[in-house]
């Protein structure tokens, strides 16, 4: 038996309980986790996407995009931490902003890479990733967002069960085939 596909199964099952049970604190997870990766984002900026196209506005705008980026996520990750839940929402709305305005600046550098021939999917599909991210981090705040959050752990807890059963099932008929 795949041991780690029921662990995986396991943790999604677990996952959506802490979401249906505990949504403040999954946001606080989850808002930590967005700091942590936009502080990584920003270091990709700065290391290699700004030197993708020897172009200054391309530079300035992904270094820019990239110093942003550093920025909020070290508020997300560290200001929460150091003061009262009020700083949650505040630190969720900054952030939702974060990713809008850095989706704008990576379309901008898709229509720079796109003119220079250098291929931009991935990052089309990181702009689309970061605006849907910021719809729901503008909605989390609200009461709408909470039961937005208990609806998808609830949709998780089935699929961590489905997924369990599922693997359980294909590991019998495999058996099954073998002798």
């Amino acid at each position: 038996m795949k041991v780690a596909y029921i662990i995986i199964g396991g943790l999604f099952v677990l996952l959506g309980l802490v979401m249906i049970f505990t949504p403040e604190g999954f946001v606080s997870a989850f808002v930590v986790c967005l700091g942590l990766m936009a502080i990584f984002n920003g270091v990709i900026n700065l290391v290699s996407v700004r030197n993708m196209l020897d172009d200054a506005d391309f530079k300035r705008a992904f270094t820019l995009r990239a110093v942003f980026n550093i920025v909020i996520g070290l508020l997300a990750v560290i200001v929460p931490i150091a003061v009262a839940s009020v700083a949650w929402t505040v630190i969720v709305y900054i952030l939702a902003a974060q990713l809008l305005i850095s989706s704008f600046i990576e379309l901008y550098g898709i229509w720079k890479m796109s003119k220079s021939g250098i291929p931009y999917g991935m990052y089309l599909f990181e702009v689309f990733i970061s605006i849907f991210l910021a719809i729901v981090l503008f909605a989390i705040p609200a009461t709408v967002g909470i039961t937005l959050i208990r609806l998808i752990g609830v949709l998780i807890v089935f699929f961590g069960i489905g997924w369990v059963i599922w693997n359980l099932r294909s590991e019998n008929k495999k058996n099954e085939i073998t002798p």
